[in-house]
């Protein structure tokens, strides 16, 4: 369990709180006002990004990408103000290893440096150990989960979507389990750790689900956020700012979702990005998760699912 020493949060702060964007739908001027507000706040956050359009898959939306030049500008200056920008994989489709390599040395020539945190999407065939790769092999044997979510093949080194040394070398933290509960540190007191079943990803830390604006509202009411402020905990949001509900048609955030973020500023707390959290969490060593940890985590998970 994470000890009183870690929930002694820099600065004078009484907890910590950020989010961490999914950049699935974002485009610049739907999510551009979130961001103003954020920085008006104080409350610095993790935004991901696609570095390279996906125009010939379907399944890809047309979200802006780095490869824009005003949306390239806008990240460019959230980073300088502050914010984390992310990878949420170099495409929003799968990416063989040398596009991967591609992406990923177009991120560090806009960005200037390489991501620190990672984030899975949806169904691409390059996800780290993502979808039935993070099954037990015991529950695939007897198909508990019937067909069984999809494949992924980014740490396979015999596919061509391998890439997960490249990740491995230089992101720090991937995203894996999510949980209903505001305090993420308490839903997962091992955050960040190394798991050996998965030897290529550095370490692994949590979210809470406010996926969509509905389970934003449901995460973050004011009871909600007491209960965090009074335990002294972190909350990690993982939530998608470009899907309807955040910004209104006239481009303005909407009423409760100002409310709500300027609630939060007016609270003692630590808003920095995903990754300072998570530094501060690890402290020193990392924490490598036990095979005890682990089943006390993943059942947890797998409880709060249902």
């Amino acid at each position: 369990m994470a000890g009183p020493a870690a929930r002694r949060w820099p600065e004078g702060t009484q907890f910590a709180f950020t989010i961490v964007d999914d950049t699935d739908d974002a485009t610049l001027d739907g999510i551009r006002p979130i961001y103003d507000l954020l920085g008006e706040l104080g409350i610095r956050t993790t935004k991901t990004v696609w570095v390279l359009p996906a125009t010939e898959d379907p399944r890809w939306r047309g979200g802006d990408t780095l490869e824009e030049p005003r949306y390239r500008d806008f990240i460019r200056g959230l980073q300088g103000s502050g914010f984390e920008i992310a990878l949420h994989g170099v495409r929003g489709t799968s990416s063989t290893r040398e596009i991967i390599r591609q992406g990923l040395d177009r991120y560090v020539e806009i960005l200037g440096r390489p991501p620190r945190i990672h984030v899975n999407h949806s169904k691409n065939a390059d996800n780290l150990y993502w979808g039935a790769a993070r099954l037990p092999r015991w529950r695939r044997a007897l198909r508990l989960h019937g067909k069984g979510p999809a494949a992924s093949h980014g740490h396979d080194a015999r596919s061509p979507y391998f890439w997960a040394d490249l990740c491995r070398s230089s992101v720090d933290y991937v995203r894996g389990l999510t949980f209903s509960g505001i305090d993420t540190l308490s839903c997962d007191p091992y955050m960040p750790y190394h798991d050996d079943r998965y030897p290529l990803v550095n370490a692994w830390f949590s979210c809470s689900n406010g996926a969509e604006i509905g389970e934003f509202r449901s995460l973050l009411t004011p009871a909600n956020l007491r209960t965090l402020v009074e335990g002294g905990g972190a909350c990690i949001v993982y939530t998608h700012f470009g899907t309807p509900g955040f910004v209104t048609a006239k481009g303005e955030v909407a009423d409760d979702v100002r409310a709500i973020l300027a609630g939060l500023a007016r609270e003692n707390g630590w808003f920095r990005p995903a990754s300072a959290i998570l530094d501060h969490l690890r402290g020193g060593e990392l924490r490598r998760l036990a095979p005890f940890q682990r089943l006390r985590l993943e059942s947890r998970a797998r409880l709060d699912r249902y």
